[in-house]
């Protein structure tokens, strides 16, 4: 499956086309994406008029010829129009793929727009008429130099991805091996003991059980984290934004980890005031921000520790804050999340593992703030700030 959408990057528009495959006829797991982008600017400026000066206006008895190239508002990209009406004209797309022969996703931001190639003539419409045939053929033949240049850069640019999609992929496996090989290998230590213990200490026999159940959990967390984070950053994945109250929010983010408090012994003050102004949210993606928070406190909180979750509101802005007295972020890997926030380039390495990669990419999708305060010994404070509706 194909996705095609249109971006600015430092002022300059680029088309995206990417691939999208994955491991199930539903589509609802992830394999892969890879693509490229094309610079629409540079193929205004260069990529045609390249081609184009190859072809030469022609003159014969009188009659001039004249090949251009016009965009969607009719303005000519290059070449000239002479003064006479078109012999012929051909439009195509100015969309760098084949979508006859894929299925594709247009997003909205595409205008899928028609270009023509047109060639016009100065002289008296009869001599027009007649040479009309051999027009059409000099058309065609210049189309297909156009899609032949077309498919060679597209060709090039696809072989660049695929060498930057396989460093990233690389980057990213490493950075999630440690976290799966962390539960993994504390499952594998129990089961062993259990293997050459089980006549030992009962009391030791049944505390492994339980062990194992939570390494267990612990695994299947980061697994849902992974297919949550490719979901996010599919470009095929759409929000659906409404009108949400952020005390709403916090309750959907408590309702499945309140088993974990519990049984940690943890303490939570929720203070989520319902008069505060709604936000624009997805219910789905912003719970899972904070989910992803509050069991990062879970995972960090002292025994029998305390988190504190809090609304507030600041102007246009509403702030959900989720504190837990846990020992605190050293101070080199909290510089390294302060910059990750401060430029949003959000992934799996940054030292915040999945989890604030993922709330990362929710907010700044949302449009919000993210902001991280830790002090040692005494615990950390992760704030984000939605716009009010």
């Amino acid at each position: 499956r194909y996705a095609v959408f249109d971006i600015d990057l430092a002022d300059v528009p680029y088309q995206v086309v990417a691939r999208i495959t994955y491991d199930d006829s539903l589509r609802e797991h992830l394999e892969s994406v890879s693509g490229f982008t094309v610079n629409l600017d540079w193929v205004r400026q260069w990529y045609f008029a390249d081609i184009l000066s190859e072809v030469k206006p022609s003159a014969s008895g009188g009659l001039t010829q004249d090949v251009a190239l016009v965009d969607e508002y009719d303005r000519t990209v290059v070449g000239s129009n002479s003064k006479g009406p078109p012999i012929a004209e051909r439009a195509f797309p100015l969309l760098f793929m084949d979508s006859s022969d894929t299925e594709s996703d247009l997003s909205f931001d595409v205008r899928q727009a028609q270009w023509k190639l047109r060639v016009s003539a100065s002289r008296d419409p009869i001599l027009l008429s007649a040479s009309r045939r051999a027009d059409t053929t000099l058309v065609a033949t210049g189309l297909a130099v156009i899609l032949c240049g077309v498919s060679l850069m597209l060709a090039h640019r696809a072989v660049l991805s695929g060498v930057k999609l396989a460093e990233m992929r690389s980057r990213f496996v490493s950075s999630v091996t440690h976290e799966l090989k962390t539960p993994l290998a504390n499952i594998r230590a129990l089961a062993g003991t259990l293997a050459r213990d089980s006549h030992g200490s009962s009391e030791r026999y049944k505390a492994y059980p339980d062990l194992l159940i939570q390494e267990a959990n612990d695994l299947g967390r980061l697994v849902d984290n992974l297919l949550a984070y490719a979901r996010i950053t599919d470009v095929t994945e759409t929000y659906s934004f409404e009108a949400m109250a952020a005390a709403e929010l916090v309750d959907e983010a408590l309702r499945s980890l309140q088993p974990r408090l519990l049984e940690g012994g943890i303490s939570i003050q929720v203070d989520a005031s319902e008069e505060l102004p709604f936000v624009r949210a997805d219910q789905r993606a912003m719970v899972l921000a904070l989910r992803n928070l509050i069991d990062n406190a879970i995972r960090h909180v002292r025994n029998n520790g305390h988190i504190r979750i809090a609304t507030s509101r600041a102007d246009s802005t509403v702030f959900i804050e989720v504190h837990d007295d846990g020992p605190g972020i050293p101070t080199a890997r909290l510089a390294a999340l302060r910059e990750s926030i401060a430029s949003r380039s959000f992934s799996p390495s940054d030292g915040g593992g999945l989890g604030l990669a993922i709330v990362g990419k929710v907010v700044a999708d949302h449009g919000g703030t993210l902001s991280v305060d830790s002090e040692l010994g005494v615990g950390t404070r992760c704030t984000i700030g939605l716009p009010a509706c």
